[in-house]
């Protein structure tokens, strides 16, 4: 057992489950659960998506609204103070219309310079429009080695990995 426990530490972080963009009214009706952890130097998001259109290039970015209850409160790409937008992230979609994310973003945090915490998370279809909003609410999450982060995923939802 205290191997199993060696592998596993508890972290902080924001666990951002999805739902339809407000004003959305078309058929891509996305799930999922991203997590945002704090590491060296900026954020780690990780996480997965379903429901998406079938093999796509899609956006992924935190925005600087802090709510999606209506279309005009998530606002645009969050980069105050930035000199240039860095939301250049996007997912690509499987023939099932699922997405495995994980990418790094410098310089951001969820409390200190650049905090993206409470912040909303949004998903793009391929040709830009929004389609899913999701809060970044503070959670305790579990880490693990890479070799397990999917399987996490797969089985538990919210558990961040």
């Amino acid at each position: 057992i205290s191997f199993v426990v060696s592998l596993f530490s508890i972290c902080h972080a924001s666990i951002v489950h999805l739902e339809t963009y407000p004003d959305y009214t078309g058929d891509i009706s996305v799930v999922g659960t991203i997590c945002v952890m704090d590491s060296d130097g900026g954020i780690e998001i990780e996480g997965t998506l379903g429901g998406l259109e079938e093999n796509v290039t899609g956006g992924i970015h935190i925005h600087e609204g802090y709510s999606c209850d209506e279309a005009d409160d998530v606002g645009a790409h969050y980069f105050e103070g930035m000199d240039v937008d860095p939301w250049t992230t996007n997912y690509e979609s499987d023939e099932n219309g699922v997405s495995y994310v994980s990418f790094s973003m410098e310089s951001f945090s969820l409390y200190a310079d650049f905090p993206v915490a409470k912040r909303a998370l949004v998903i793009h279809s391929e040709d830009g429009t929004r389609i899913a909003c999701g809060l970044l609410d503070l959670a305790v999450c579990i880490s693990c080695p890479t070799a397990y982060r999917h399987l996490l995923f797969g089985t538990m939802g919210a558990v961040c990995c």
